[in-house]
């Protein structure tokens, strides 16, 4: 199945990948910011990485990461520090906005880790396209996991 994705659909879809993801997750965004990586993204993070669940996270967006939270990136890497099961990676350079848990695939103009998608806040049209064929699933994070590993850069650290 192939179908679209409303702006508003796009935060119950994160939700559901952390409430409900048996085997992997893949999150990729330019920014990071703790308006969505709240305690209670942590706690939902954490309990998938206990039951076992490939996490992977990936953001960057140019030489360093003054579009991200200084406090989310921190606790991500804290979470990273404690689970093999986490990969918390920072790309030389995203603009990519993709979701993938256990089947299920989006790609997107939403940015996942930065901005919550509030019907309460002034409409911003981000939209995107939901792909549930298994096999294209797995083949669109096998390369997403190489362009991640292939991309990868050392952290900024503060000054």
């Amino acid at each position: 199945m192939v179908r679209s994705v409303s702006v508003f659909e796009h935060a119950d879809l994160l939700a559901l990948a952390l409430d409900s993801a048996e085997s992997r997750i893949l999150i990729v965004s330019p920014w990071v910011r703790s308006a969505v990586v709240t305690t209670d993204f942590i706690a939902k993070v954490e309990q998938r990485l206990r039951a076992g669940v490939q996490v992977t996270i990936a953001h960057g967006y140019g030489d360093d990461d003054r579009g991200s939270d200084d406090f989310a990136l921190r606790r991500l890497e804290n979470l990273a520090d404690r689970y093999a099961n986490f990969e918390f990676v920072r790309v030389k350079n995203t603009h990519a906005k993709i979701l993938i848990f256990d089947g299920q695939w989006v790609s997107t103009s939403f940015n996942w880790l930065s901005f919550r998608g509030d019907p309460d806040r002034t409409y911003r049209m981000e939209e995107g396209t939901l792909v549930s064929i298994p096999s294209r699933v797995d083949q669109e994070y096998l390369r997403y996991l190489a362009l991640i590993r292939d991309q990868s850069v050392d952290r900024p650290h503060d000054s």
